[in-house]
């Protein structure tokens, strides 16, 4: 249990507000019997470290790089700075600036980038000194990029927005990896560029991602077509709040029916003051209000149907090490955002072009059942439910779905019998959710949790001896 323990004890230690984690989806959490740790391997920080079988973390040294994230395949961990969202408004800003060739790069290269422009920046002014011709001193224009701590935060979904939203193409832009502190994301975004290419190829899309250690010529502008267009925006941000301020000084002037002396304004048949347009502030802060007060309402309706009422006690948290299973069975679900995001922009590409795809987060498993011993364990901790037990009339055994595995391979891990495989090559149908497998397994003679199950489990074993037995 000590190895579990400290597993606890690193998870709860982490959360901070650069990333979030969420124990109940990490599959190790989950059955210790799993083999995975990932978000170690790929830490680029050291803020997670396992030497000699024991898990260390070291939260000061996070920087919250997110390529733990991108490395767990069930999203226990979650970058908030930025968050997928905000990534992916970065990207279509990116996507727009530089008219259709978006450019994410780490921040190592981007401050290998700037020093090189201000070099040369520094250069032109020496020339102008010595009364030499000089150019207008080149700089990077850094609103044009996306710039991450370390290229370990892309994944397939980023990569896989770039083609749905028409990128020409895109470019990755990584500091040498070689001596590099953070290199294990700089290796894992190679396999992610990959995996990201063959997806998008199944769909018909040609959508290819360079990776360099050059920045684009396409980002260096000059210094004063920076300072022409900073200028342009402060025009356009003082526009806009002195047409706001007039707005708000004539909503503040007298009424001419007050300026009469009367004490309050002429209704007109509708009941709304004479004059009144429809967005006046007044009416605007009832119907806010109005909305407000609705919206409570239906919030406490559904909390009373809920059984979570404010004089309602609070559920008391469940200790990981002391989850248990649901109604159904199982642990409890989740199917991360990104493999939403994912299918949505591959479905934004077009229609299949292949009848397989290989790639890295979404497999199908392969069962042995003449060596399965039809425990179903496997679906008992599946995180996803790709997995799941089937029972109908004669039939008896599992139901596969390919399309919500994530390859986490918690059921290759904790098999008794070693009869379950995932495979990385999924067939089409299988991989859009057209087509479900059936593994057909033999029904137990016993069954847990039943008045009889140790008796039946025990004659299983020893057959016509327990009879002789009961005499």
């Amino acid at each position: 249990m000590a190895f579990l323990d400290s597993l606890i004890n690193l998870l709860s230690s982490i959360e901070s507000n650069k990333i979030a984690v969420h124990d109940e989806r990490c599959v190790v959490m989950r059955n210790r019997n799993v083999e995975c740790l990932r978000c170690v391997r790929a830490c680029t920080s050291g803020a997670l470290e396992l030497t000699d079988g024991e898990l260390a973390v070291h939260p000061e040294k996070c920087i919250g790089c997110g390529t733990c994230a991108a490395a767990c395949p069930t999203s226990a961990i979650e970058v908030r700075t930025p968050t997928d969202a905000e990534l992916i408004s970065a990207l279509k800003h990116s996507i727009v600036a530089t008219k259709g060739h978006p450019v994410i790069a780490c921040e190592k290269a981007v401050r290998a980038a700037r020093k090189q422009h201000e070099d040369a920046a520094r250069l032109q002014g020496w020339r102008g000194a010595l009364g030499l011709k000089a150019k207008d001193a080149p700089a990077l224009d850094e609103a044009m990029l996306v710039e991450v701590p370390c290229l370990g935060r892309v994944d397939e979904s980023l990569i896989a927005a770039m083609g749905a939203y028409r990128s020409l193409d895109g470019t990755l832009v990584c500091a040498r990896c070689e001596g590099c502190e953070h290199e294990p994301g700089g290796m894992q975004v190679m396999d992610v560029i990959e995996s990201a290419e063959s997806l998008m190829s199944a769909f018909g899309s040609s959508f290819s991602v360079e990776f360099t250690d050059e920045m684009p010529a396409r980002l260096t502008t000059t210094e004063s077509a920076l300072a022409a267009r900073a200028e342009r925006a402060a025009e356009k941000a003082a526009a806009k709040a002195e047409r706001a301020g007039s707005g708000a000084e004539a909503a503040g002037d007298p009424s001419p029916a007050s300026s009469h002396g009367s004490s309050a304004p002429i209704a007109d048949s509708a009941g709304s003051p004479a004059g009144e347009s429809p967005a006046d502030p007044g009416r605007r802060a009832f119907l806010a209000s109005a909305k407000e007060a609705s919206t409570s309402l239906a919030a406490e309706a559904v909390a009373d149907g809920l059984g979570l009422a404010d004089d309602a006690p609070a559920p008391e948290p469940v200790s990981p090490r002391y989850r248990k299973v649901n109604a159904q069975g199982t642990l409890s679900r989740f199917v991360p955002t990104r493999r939403t995001l994912l299918y949505n922009y591959l479905n934004r590409l077009g229609e299949p072009a292949t009848d397989a795809v290989k790639n890295r987060v979404i497999g199908r498993v392969l069962i042995d059942t003449d060596a399965c011993s039809s425990c179903r364990m496997c679906a008992v901790f599946c995180p996803t439910g790709a997995l799941d037990r089937a029972e109908d009339g004669d039939f008896w055994g599992l139901v596969h779905r390919p399309a919500a595995c994530v390859q986490c391979r918690s059921c290759e891990s904790l098999c008794p019998k070693g009869a379950i495989t995932v495979d990385d090559t999924v067939p089409m149908d299988q991989f859009m959710g057209r087509e479900a497998v059936l593994f057909s397994m033999e029904k137990p003679t016993w069954q847990a949790n039943k008045p009889d199950s140790m008796y039946n489990k025990i004659h299983s074993i020893l057959g016509e001896d327990l009879e002789m037995c009961m005499f």
